[in-house]
């Protein structure tokens, strides 16, 4: 009976949202069609991981894929709705997705593998919105001077860390 009333609460989303773009399109104010609608198919997978979990209190590894899943459905649903043309400053997301599921997992669980593995992510989603800025600050910022800068800091963070505390 649980299984059936959280099904139907997707539906019910599902068919909302998918009423609600429809009525923008009609309004001309987001214009869409069937076909572009297709990242609700990733977020709804993505939902649906998410609910095995709620709906039961258990297996909360499926919170990993939920997390991945319902980011990248998001980012799909705001390409596709911009026609793509941030996709060369967004893909950095990709990464950052990864993050999201292990950490919502570690806040869930507390253990503390999925807390690093977050972190990991979340350093290399850093690193490449640091590239994409970068890139796109050519001139303002010298990525070769940055990477020096962060190469002289680590250094001396190394240095610090290596002498004897009084």
């Amino acid at each position: 009976m649980k299984k059936n009333k959280s099904a139907g609460i997707l539906l019910i989303l599902f068919g909302s949202l998918y009423l609600v773009l429809q009525i923008l399109s009609q309004l001309n104010i987001l214009v869409l069609n069937f076909w572009n609608l297709w990242p609700l198919t990733t977020i709804a997978i993505g939902i649906a991981f998410e609910a095995i979990y709620y709906g039961t209190k258990k297996y909360p590894g499926f919170l990993i894929p939920g997390g991945i899943f319902t980011t990248i459905g998001l980012l799909h649903l705001f390409e596709v709705i911009t026609h793509w043309q941030f996709s060369v400053y967004t893909w950095p997301i990709y990464v950052l997705s990864i993050s999201i599921g292990f950490f919502h997992y570690h806040m869930i669980t507390q253990e503390q593998w999925s807390k690093v593995i977050s972190i990991i992510f979340l350093t290399l989603f850093a690193l490449n919105t640091f590239i994409v800025a970068t890139i796109l600050l050519d001139g303002l910022i010298s990525f070769n001077f940055v990477f020096s800068t962060i190469i002289i800091i680590v250094g001396l963070l190394l240095i610090q860390r290596a002498r004897p505390h009084k």
